[in-house]
């Protein structure tokens, strides 16, 4: 038997240029309305609204980063970053571990805020991170072998809580969650076994309230739900297969349909 060894040309290997629209993810604009992030093969991405050059604030090439959020003042982000290994059909590993990270945009450092193992046949252990009001905690969904639970960093001491949202945990997802000037959160979820989703509302201090159950239908809650300025009125979209906006009272009254073939709200 001859051993035949033909080398490669490492056309993958090359440099080139993509489209990155078929893998972009998750976005958000600026509080100043004048730069956009945006999620886009494992890149972390600051762009501007106009005129200017996109600036690539990941670079990292044996990760993926994801869930990118702005502070309130624009001058810090939250994302998780995961290695490049946990997306790999061939992975031999059990667990990597994801990171959830605050990036300054002045200085371009990275500070770790969480750490988890991640089985590599699972989801993001931390999803949807967001700023508090005041800038000075991050909430996010933290996932655990298919049940979710929100979470919270401080910034400042770095301290974990998970007692913040009295145990309410889902075996579905948690929506992306938005928060008002006073702190008020609105988002979406679902209980174990139960096939109704739910909008809830919570104040600073203050428990869970569940305002509107929505039924065994309308259990779609992969769309942020939306506050209105004078925050007394929320826009969801109730439905898994048709893009519908409803509108209700911020205390659960008038649940109401505003629109048919409509996108996400904002």
């Amino acid at each position: 038997m001859v051993r035949v060894s033909i080398p490669s040309d490492m056309v993958r290997m090359r440099p080139e240029f993509v489209t990155v629209a078929p893998t972009k993810g998750s976005f958000g604009l600026s509080p100043s309305g004048k730069r956009l992030l945006l999620e886009a093969r494992g890149e972390i991405l600051n762009l501007p609204v106009k005129d200017g050059e996109p600036i690539n604030l990941s670079r990292s090439s044996g990760s993926r980063e994801k869930n990118a959020a702005w502070s309130p003042d624009g001058k810090l982000l939250v994302f998780s970053t995961t290695p490049s290994s946990a997306y790999n059909d061939n992975q031999t590993l059990d667990y990597v571990t994801q990171k959830l990270v605050l990036y300054k945009l002045v200085t371009k450092t990275i500070r770790t805020l969480a750490t988890a193992k991640l089985a590599f046949w699972e989801e993001d252990t931390f999803r949807k991170p967001i700023f508090s009001e005041d800038g000075k905690k991050i909430f996010f969904v933290y996932n655990a072998g298919g049940i979710n639970d929100i979470d919270t960093v401080d910034i400042g001491s770095g301290k974990y809580d998970s007692s913040e949202f009295n145990g309410y945990k889902s075996d579905n997802r948690y929506s992306p969650l938005i928060i008002g000037k006073k702190g008020m959160i609105v988002g979406m979820f679902r209980k174990p076994i139960e096939e109704n989703s739910n909008i809830f509302i919570k104040y600073p201090g203050q428990p869970l309230k569940v305002i509107y159950r929505l039924s065994g239908d309308q259990s779609y809650i992969e769309d942020r739900p939306a506050l209105s300025p004078s925050e007394k009125q929320i826009a969801f979209n109730p439905s898994y297969d048709k893009p519908l906006i409803w509108l209700i009272n911020s205390d659960g009254t008038s649940p109401h349909k505003i629109a048919d073939n409509a996108s996400e709200p904002a």
